[in-house]
């Protein structure tokens, strides 16, 4: 009797126990927040190395992981099976690579409370390399630009020009716009719409050597007007009379008389 007692107090217990428990507001750990935008890679090749740099996530991370692997991959989980650079910043560079050989890369933000996001992956082969990209300049005409560059060291033998409206920091960003081929300095681009910002690259290409892009330059084409024109600016002038007479030998000149307008003789002339 004693033990079927106990065996309800228990049950009874039990019981209660449940009841609170159901209760009680359940204990769940914070939802992981999500990155907006990861970060945008761009990787330019060297000789034996690759010069990494990438915008900021948003938003902003706490720190970065470069992971690179050596061969062509399409996918972040067989790159991060490769090499990792933790807690890095850009720019970064990658050294002691193979020339000729092809290396598929990423990088990954973190952040505290947040879900990692990877870059999308980049590839690029290491090999010989200009030692001076070219230096672009962009001239504003009317619907247009007018693009400029001095020679890459050692010169190169052809340049490809990119374009694409709005601003943009990074090269490989530019190159989704329009390329023209085989350029050469002075290359005038037309049609374009008036009072937009275009961004601009130029890559320097020669046989045997890996391609090397200028900066990115950024300029507002110039709206149509007479801005670049100014109005004829006219002088008027007047003619002074004076009066000479002549007494036995000597001359005398008096001085010239204050005219009123009608007796003044105009002459005009124009500063083009």
């Amino acid at each position: 009797m004693k033990k079927q007692s106990r065996i309800l107090r228990g049950m009874a217990f039990l019981t209660l126990c449940m009841a609170l428990f159901a209760a009680c507001p359940s204990v769940t750990k914070p939802d992981t927040q999500k990155f907006t935008a990861a970060p945008v890679l761009q990787a330019t090749a060297g000789n034996k190395r690759l010069d990494l740099q990438w915008t900021p996530s948003v938003p902003a991370a706490d720190s970065y992981d470069v992971y690179y692997r050596e061969g062509n991959y399409d996918n972040a989980a067989a790159i991060k099976g490769g090499e990792k650079i933790q807690n890095t910043a850009s720019p970064d560079i990658i050294t002691g690579l193979d020339n000729d050989v092809l290396y598929s890369i990423l990088v990954t933000a973190n952040k505290s409370g947040y879900e990692s996001i990877d870059s999308i992956m980049v590839q690029e082969t290491p090999g010989l390399t200009f030692t001076a990209p070219p230096s672009l300049t962009l001239e504003n005409i009317t619907g247009g630009l007018i693009v400029n560059w001095t020679a890459a060291t050692p010169p190169a033998t052809s340049y490809d020009i990119y374009y694409r409206e709005g601003s943009y920091n990074l090269a490989n960003q530019v190159k989704e716009g329009i390329k023209i081929t085989g350029a050469t300095s002075g290359h005038e681009i037309e049609g374009l719409t008036e009072g937009t910002t275009y961004s601009v690259v130029v890559t320097a290409k020669h046989s045997g050597y890996r391609d090397l892009t200028s900066e990115v330059r950024i300029i507002t084409v110039q709206m149509t007007g007479l801005s670049g024109l100014s109005a004829p600016v006219w002088h008027i002038q007047y003619r002074k009379r004076t009066h000479t007479t002549f007494t036995g030998d000597k001359e005398h000149t008096s001085p010239p008389k204050r005219l009123n307008k009608e007796q003044e003789s105009p002459m005009l002339s124009t500063d083009s």
